[in-house]
């Protein structure tokens, strides 16, 4: 199984350089990354890289209220 995350562009080449992470196809610009050895990486470690991507793309949504403000209540868990 394989997951894009996006990743913050500070660690974009750090995590690239590692084994089983690799830049994500068409979305290498942005900052996403393809994990394609899942089984290689810790659990909190992976935890830590999605809960990251969720917050950096949560942010990236609508201010106005409505649905986009009542989903910035959730919290990962």
């Amino acid at each position: 199984m394989a997951f894009q995350p996006q990743s913050h562009p500070e660690q974009y080449l750090e995590l690239t350089d590692q084994p089983g992470i690799k830049p994500a196809r068409y979305m290498h610009r942005f900052h996403w990354i393809s994990i394609v050895h899942v089984a290689q990486l810790p659990d909190d470690y992976l935890q830590m890289l999605i809960s990251d991507s969720y917050t950096r793309a949560l942010n990236t949504l609508s201010k106005k209220p409505g649905i986009a403000s009542a989903n910035r209540q959730i919290k990962l868990l």
